[in-house]
């Protein structure tokens, strides 16, 4: 960050200085001239020291932003604004400028860019001007203005109800390049596919192009081709392909390829789980790229599947996701989709759910089990079912209850940065250990909120710790409520982990980590249902508008709430139990629930005019949507706004 600051003090012969976007404007001046590192450094640690509550001591200058101190790129944006605003700058550049400033990970960094920028002119009466968009972060794709954070706006963090939206198919024929034009001297591998994928190679030979055959090896991926064909997912239907088939792709995407798709049948099996949501994110990330991924039926002859697939190469489309059935391709829209005339006179006469509780079956006796359903926005549904029909809840989470009352010298600490600060002034010196026990600290709070909340609305609740990858442990505790009660009416999978990162900087380990969280969770409990003695009212799974849209940074995350839509479908199909899986757009943060979003990325939402949704209207939303909807309906869409 100082030196990105010093590249733009120096950087011209003569810059006027001006500030704009949400911030007090600056009296205009000449910036600071000859500014040493001595003060960039100093400038940018009382920032993060204010920010984030960690003393200026501890706040070594080769220390991780992100991972030692938890500031994200977004909170990263404003910490830069701030700077600039206190030395009297104001940041006016290209978004590759401004995108370097952000990606400084360490204290160092920023204060040698700053040095490089605002000093490393030939002239230093330069000032600067400032009024710019940052790249989208890794975590939301926003354009992050950069500035100090604003007083509250109208609209920010405030939630709206949301729209239901709806994947519908039509026939979608888009233009098809010349072969022998689009393919002369490209190089293609072919992996998996067996007869698909030979058929293909000679059809690409045919026009001028060489048709590799090879295997999922992600060095192989790295040789530079204009196009690399995963086809596994034809041929291998018991073999999921993620989450190993990532770094093949990432190796791929990292040559700079023309054309990257895969193909596979994701409604018959799970070897294509997630795979949708992944190439949505692909072609978000990498707009210049031809990112496919093709749906296509296994049992239609080889060499029709390769005539498709090579149609797929020579069309031009910027849908990253088509379904190829007899003579037509098809492309799924999110479509507005109201409920009908039940739905639309509210959550019941009083508007508090009632109805929709007596419609769905729930009851008093009823037992509704919530896995990562005690923190974030799943109580929120908790709450709404406790007061519409007084049930038993079962909450399940990873998060621990401690044994005993909180410190009283962290009690009065009522956020994470104050909490931060009074975890430091008790001795603790390391950072990551502060965040470490700050979170733990905050999670516990929102458990026992949550807790106090139903008990207050007249539910029976109890709280379970338990991480749902522990398969064992997710069997014997759905076993074990079943025989208490001798029955399971509905269960919510809320559980999940956020890992962001683009997927040229992603660790294919966090990949994996995202990804089998979520997914082999899912699988598990299903298994755990499965050997109950009888079947539950309903099951929700809790997916998120990234999987439907596609979201830079969360390919790992879009993947694995979109398996898990194929997942709950094969399982409605398979029991007739009633399944949905909801994908989200960003809830709003309510009183003592933190919703989706941090302040900061409230901030952005708001300058983006994404909308948020309002917590009660949206757990009304989902009881509606259990009460009201057309059963075979096992994936929507909530969301405030577009995406």
């Amino acid at each position: 960050m100082v030196t990105w600051l010093d590249e733009k003090m120096g950087g011209s012969v003569h810059v006027s200085v001006s500030t704009t976007g949400p911030v007090a404007t600056p009296v205009a001046s000449s910036a600071p001239t000859g500014a040493s590192l001595a003060d960039f450094q100093n400038a940018i640690l009382t920032v993060i020291s204010e920010r984030t509550g960690y003393p200026v001591d501890l706040i070594e200058l080769d220390l991780d932003l992100e991972a030692d101190l938890s500031i994200d790129s977004i909170k990263r944006a404003e910490v830069a604004g701030e700077v600039a605003q206190r030395l009297e700058l104001a940041v006016e550049g290209d978004e590759s400028e401004l995108e370097d400033l952000v990606k400084a990970r360490t204290v160092r960094a920023m204060v040698t860019w700053l040095d490089e920028k605002l000093n490393g002119a030939v002239t230093a009466t330069a000032t600067l001007t400032a009024s710019a968009s940052i790249a989208a972060p890794a975590e939301t794709t926003a354009a992050a203005t950069l500035a100090a954070p604003e007083p509250a706006e109208a609209g920010v963090g405030v939630g709206i109800a949301p729209k239901r939206l709806v994947a519908q198919e039509s026939v979608r024929t888009e233009p098809v390049g010349d072969p022998a034009t689009v393919l002369a001297g490209t190089r293609f591998l072919i992996t998996g596919g067996g007869a698909i994928g030979a058929y293909l190679a000679e059809l690409l030979g045919e026009y001028g192009a060489s048709g590799q055959l090879g295997v999922l090896d992600s060095e192989q991926a790295g040789q530079g081709f204009d196009g690399v064909l995963v086809l596994d997912g034809l041929t291998n239907l018991d073999e999921p392909l993620l989450p190993d088939v990532f770094p093949l792709l990432q190796r791929a995407l990292a040559t700079g390829p023309r054309w990257l798709m895969a193909a596979g049948a994701r409604d018959a099996t799970g070897a294509a789980d997630g795979m949708p949501g992944l190439f949505r994110t692909i072609a978000r990330e990498y707009p210049q790229l031809t990112a496919r991924f093709v749906q296509v039926d296994p049992a239609a002859a080889p060499e029709v599947l390769a005539l498709q697939l090579l149609d797929e190469v020579l069309t031009t489309s910027d849908a990253p996701v088509v379904a190829r059935r007899g003579d037509h391709r098809y492309v799924a829209d999110l479509v507005p989709v109201e409920l009908g005339a039940l739905a639309a006179g509210g959550a019941g006469p009083a508007g508090d759910g009632v109805a929709e509780a007596a419609a769905i079956g729930l009851e008093p006796d009823s037992v509704i089990v919530l896995i990562g359903g005690a923190r974030g926005i799943t109580p929120w549904f908790a709450r709404t079912l406790a007061s519409a029909s007084r049930c038993r809840i079962e909450l399940v989470g990873r998060t621990p209850l401690p044994e005993g009352p909180e410190d009283p010298a962290l009690a009065s600490a009522g956020d994470k940065s104050a909490l931060v600060a009074a975890l430091a002034r008790q001795g603790l010196r390391n950072p990551a250990e502060i965040d470490r026990t700050a979170q733990r600290i905050l999670a516990a709070r929102e458990v026992n909120a949550t807790i106090a909340e139903l008990t207050e609305l007249g539910g029976e609740v109890r709280y379970h710790s338990l991480d749902v990858r522990d398969t064992a442990a997710t069997r014997h505790l759905l076993a074990r409520i079943h025989s208490e009660y001798g029955r399971i009416d509905g269960l919510v999978y809320a559980a999940g982990i956020i890992e962001d990162k683009l997927i040229a900087e992603k660790d294919p380990a966090s990949f994996t980590r995202v990804f089998d969280t979520k997914v082999d969770g899912a699988r598990g409990l299903l298994t755990a249902l499965d050997e109950l003695a009888t079947k539950p009212r309903f099951v929700v799974f809790f997916g998120s508008i990234a999987a439907a849209y596609g979201n830079r940074g969360q390919a790992d995350y879009a993947a694995a709430n979109d398996a898990l839509d194929t997942i709950g479908t094969r399982y409605a199909a398979r029991t007739g139990v009633r399944c949905v899986t909801v994908h989200w757009g960003p809830w709003a943060p309510g009183a003592g629930h933190g919703g989706m979003v941090t302040a900061e990325l409230s901030r952005e939402y708001a300058r983006r005019g994404i909308g948020l949704i309002d917590p009660e209207e949206g757990a009304l939303a989902l009881l509606r949507e259990l009460a009201w909807a057309d059963a075979t309906v096992t994936s929507v869409v909530y969301t405030a706004s577009g995406w």
